[in-house]
């Protein structure tokens, strides 16, 4: 019979932050079997696991995330990652898509024991409990409960697929309560892989508050963990002004902690919204992250990505959140910017001769973004040339959904 070593209420990160290690919540639980340590949230989610046997690195662990998405938490040895980026870990998906070119987790045996084991888990706590381990009961009750949350439960609450997160929250571990003010994107970009079909669409208020109210129940027992929330999905600064206060004002009552909102915007949204709505976000005595859909300056590479917008409006949207930075220190407006081997060298050139020329910044960070390549040396030597030219922070951006 498998020993089971349980730890309640262990203590984690109070705040959001950039950690040399994957951030656990303010209060967690941890179960250790021979061959696998498991941490769960207060509710008894498993949110991180690793091996033991044949396990690549200590400093790595699998997150599930809060739909049950597996994901890889490479560190490289920290190295380039930290150095550059200020980051230390890459989270790559364990859904066979091929992220780092230098490490892949899936020929890794010990990860796939480890995944072996963990969907064993519930036989093996069942197995123990009938020796008298009380928790032990409460966990696999559990465990069955969170997958019915994955495939049925939150599908219905949130009645959309939510595939990327903002960058930004990354300084949350990704660890965000959505809130769905709009669904699909008015934008048809060639490249875009993470649209979920729909036609986009304005939420009304009363499905907003029901899917606030539904998705707080049905965490309640982990509520407290939380220090982010989504205002999503796609481009939620297409939004009417008062519904986004209203989905921000709406997740306060209930969770009055919160104070990092994350959302995507896109150029076009950007450029249109009035400074009026900024100048409010600002008052609301809380942190704003928003990312905006950048992706080249450049004609030619605009062109090759099927992205219908013109760099003039590119350079337009540059140049407000450059004034939307320097005017409102509680909004972080960042960029995101597509990356490929493949691209002609002006995208690269232009990006480059833009952060040449422009004042100093300390907050928007340039994200990123590898496009039809995995990460490996021909993405940090272009990394560094960008982090030389530029004043901003410069980091790497992997897709993650919630």
């Amino acid at each position: 019979m498998a020993k089971v070593r349980i730890l309640l209420d262990r203590k984690g990160q109070k705040e959001c932050g950039i950690f040399s290690f994957p951030a656990r919540p303010t209060r967690y639980h941890q179960v250790e079997l021979p061959s696998l340590v498991i941490h769960f949230s207060t509710a008894w989610r498993p949110i991180f696991i690793q091996g033991s046997r044949q396990w690549p690195n200590s400093l790595e662990w699998i997150k599930i995330t809060l739909s049950g998405t597996r994901l890889y938490y490479a560190s490289l040895g920290y190295g380039d990652l930290a150095s550059l980026f200020s980051q230390y870990y890459v989270p790559c998906p364990l859904d066979g898509r091929e992220v780092l070119s230098s490490f892949n987790p899936h020929l890794q045996v010990g990860v796939g024991k480890t995944l072996k084991a963990l969907d064993e888990l519930p036989e093996v706590l069942k197995m123990a409990a009938e020796e008298g381990n009380g928790h032990l009961k409460e966990i696999c009750e559990a465990i069955v409960r969170w997958k019915r949350f994955y495939f049925f439960e939150l599908p219905r609450i949130l009645k959309c697929k939510i595939n990327v997160l903002p960058p930004d929250s990354m300084i949350c571990d990704y660890n965000v309560l959505p809130v769905i003010v709009s669904t699909g994107c008015l934008n048809n970009c060639g490249f875009c892989t993470v649209k979920d079909g729909t036609e986009f669409k304005i939420r009304s208020r009363s499905e907003i508050r029901t899917q606030v109210d539904e998705i707080t129940s049905a965490l309640e027992r982990e509520l407290k963990s939380y220090r982010g929330a989504f205002i999503g999905n796609l481009d939620a600064l297409c939004a009417p002004d008062d519904l986004l206060f209203y989905g921000v004002d709406i997740l306060r009552q209930r969770v009055p902690w919160i104070k990092n909102f994350f959302m995507f915007g896109s150029v076009h949204s950007l450029v249109e919204k009035d400074l009026s709505f900024f100048k409010k976000l600002n008052s609301l005595e809380a942190n704003f992250f928003i990312n905006i859909g950048m992706e080249s300056l450049d004609s030619k590479t605009l062109a090759l990505i099927k992205k219908p917008i013109s760099p003039q409006k590119v350079e337009g949207a540059w140049k407000k959140i450059e004034l939307l930075n320097s005017l409102f220190p509680y909004l972080d407006v960042s960029l995101n910017i597509l990356a490929s081997p493949a691209f002609p060298a002006s995208h690269w050139e232009r990006l480059i001769l833009k952060l040449e020329n422009e004042g100093r910044s300390s907050r928007g960070a340039i994200y990123l973004s590898p496009l039809d390549a995995p990460v490996g040396r021909w993405f940090f030597k272009l990394a560094k040339s960008i982090q030389i030219r530029s004043k901003r922070p410069v980091r790497l951006y992997n897709l993650v959904g919630l």
